[in-house]
């Protein structure tokens, strides 16, 4: 009798045992592969694209990169191709924030993976979702790049003088004269010294997050300022002081 119980007992631990075997074995194989790479110091996009038998535009598309510009130390996604896009089709009073509030996501990151314009939709409508687990939200990217521009043009100055240059950087963004995001502003050309010197790819310190985040919010100290500058360090003769100076704040003047 004995016998007979352990022998039941074992059957049914070793069933117990398969079926989590194959539950297991399901799982894997049924979650996407999704690879990722450590950019290193002096690499381009082209090399890992080529490293890794794929393509510049794909590595972008995977990453949400407005441009071939990376930075050591960065994390691409590389592929991703397991799974295929995730869609969602629009009904009868749904908008972007909507959908956007139920799959996780903001209504910018929506736009740029439908390349819309605005925020129309029409029901019936079908929208590729982004990718959550891969791709960074547009407004955590935007916080990102502001934190980096912050800490890197205004180290050393008060709460009140950080935020005052992310409220610039966000002032060109909603003007007619500038590109319209946060990361094109920093980047459009001949703009910034620290992208000139590579400031602006150090990690931000939290003050830095904490101004961005400040100036985010619609902040604005500068009275709508779009320039900003140390006249310490700027020579006379330099085009900057033909600017309205509409205040100053630590060792920045602040212009229109």
């Amino acid at each position: 009798m004995v016998l007979s119980r352990m022998l039941k007992n074992l059957r049914v631990s070793l069933a117990v045992a398969a079926l989590a075997v194959i539950w297991f074995s399901s799982v894997a194989l049924a979650a996407p592969l999704v690879q990722t790479y450590t950019v290193q110091k002096g690499e381009s996009l082209w090399q890992i694209a080529q490293t890794f038998s794929t393509t510049v535009g794909e590595l972008k598309s995977a990453n949400g990169l407005e441009s071939d510009l990376i930075f050591p130390g960065q994390r691409l996604v590389i592929n991703s191709a397991a799974e295929e896009p995730e869609t969602y089709r629009v009904t009868t009073g749904d908008s972007l924030w909507s959908i956007a509030q139920r799959h996780g996501v903001s209504v910018q990151a929506l736009r740029e993976r439908n390349g819309l314009e605005a925020n129309t939709i029409y029901p019936g409508q079908i929208l590729y979702l982004p990718k959550v687990a891969e791709l960074v939200p547009a407004q955590d990217k935007a916080l990102e790049w502001l934190a980096r521009i912050i800490a890197a043009e205004a180290r050393g100055e008060t709460l009140l003088g950080q935020v005052a240059v992310g409220a610039v950087v966000l002032n060109r963004v909603e003007s007619d004269r500038f590109p319209n995001t946060v990361y094109e502003v920093i980047f459009q050309p001949n703009q910034f010294e620290s992208v000139r010197n590579g400031a602006v790819y150090r990690n931000p310190p939290t003050s830095a997050y904490t101004a961005a985040r400040i100036a985010m919010s619609g902040y604005d100290p500068t009275g709508g300022s779009l320039y900003f500058y140390n006249p310490r360090s700027v020579s006379r003769s330099n085009w900057i002081h033909s600017r309205s100076v509409i205040r100053t704040i630590g060792n920045h003047n602040f212009a229109t």
